[in-house]
């Protein structure tokens, strides 16, 4: 029985920046689903800090890295907009395209805090 107040956690919750059908789509439980979206919270929180850090070093590879780890962290959990932004600087990172790596930093920016800030609002409510 104490499992089923888990599952209830993200049903009927909007979680802004993720499409909870595409990320529970990944999980055979919504428990599971649940613990994952935490892990992205921790392990995440800092990403956008770590792109500009790379990048500020000159280390193109560093900042492609964190992009690609994004891509799947992003993709798995349902936040769609923010994996294909990363999908998106990781190809220019790679190109070395730096008139466009600034503008999907922003981009890159902007939709992690969405997804960050609806997580947070999300475990704060649970």
């Amino acid at each position: 029985m104490a499992k089923q107040p888990e599952r209830r956690r993200t049903r009927g919750m909007d979680l802004a920046g993720i499409s909870k059908e595409a990320g529970l789509a990944h999980f055979a439980a919504e428990s599971l689903y649940e613990r994952v979206l935490g892990k992205f919270l921790e392990s995440k929180s800092h990403a956008a800090e770590e792109l500009r850090t790379d990048l500020a070093r000159g280390d193109l590879e560093a900042a492609e890295r964190v992009a690609h780890s994004m891509i799947s962290a992003a993709g798995i959990i349902g936040a769609l907009e923010l994996a294909a932004v990363s999908q998106a600087l990781q190809d220019a990172l790679h190109g070395e395209k730096a008139t466009l790596t600034e503008a999907l930093l922003s981009a890159f920016e902007r939709q992690l805090e969405t997804v960050l800030e609806g997580l947070k609002t999300h475990f704060e409510k649970v």
